[in-house]
C-alpha cells in the first residue's frame, strides 16, 4: 500500500507490515541527506556527514559512533555534509577502467539510474 500525501512525501506499507517514509527535496539551499532507521530493536541514524553515522546499543544503552572513513575530504566551499571521498572513488574508478586495468564493476550504471527515476516517475504519478 502506498499514500502520497505531498509530491516529495511517500509512505508505504511491506507485505510484512512495517511502514516506512521517503521524503526527497531535489531544491534546497543547503544539501541536506538523513537516514533514519528505528523498529523494536533497531536504531540507526545518519545526519549526511562523515562523523554522524550512530546506532543505539540497547545493551550499553548508548549510541554508538561508526567511523565511515579512514581520511575525509572536503571543501571548505561547500556544506560540511558533502566530501569529495565519493567523487575521487568514482574518478579512479573510471580512469582504471578507461586505461582497461578496472577489476571492479561500477555500483551504478546509466542504465541502473534510469531504472531509478523511472521507479520514482512512477511513483510520483
Amino acid at each position: 500500500m502506498m499514500t502520497i500525501l505531498q509530491p516529495n512525501l511517500l509512505t508505504f506499507q511491506h507485505h510484512s507490515g512495517t511502514v516506512g517514509q521517503l521524503i526527497f527535496d531535489l531544491v534546497c539551499r543547503k544539501p541536506i541527506r538523513q537516514l533514519l532507521v528505528f523498529g523494536e530493536d533497531t536504531y540507526i541514524y545518519w545526519g549526511g556527514t562523515p562523523a554522524s553515522l550512530t546506532y543505539y546499543d540497547i545493551d550499553s544503552k548508548s549510541d554508538v559512533s561508526v567511523n565511515c572513513y579512514s581520511e575525509v575530504m572536503q571543501d571548505d566551499r561547500y556544506a560540511e555534509n558533502i566530501v569529495e571521498n565519493a567523487y575521487v572513488a568514482e574518478i579512479e574508478w573510471f580512469l582504471n577502467e578507461v586505461a582497461n586495468e578496472s577489476e571492479l564493476r561500477p555500483k551504478h550504471s546509466f542504465e541502473t539510474d534510469k531504472i531509478s527515476l523511472s521507479l520514482i516517475e512512477r511513483i510520483l504519478r
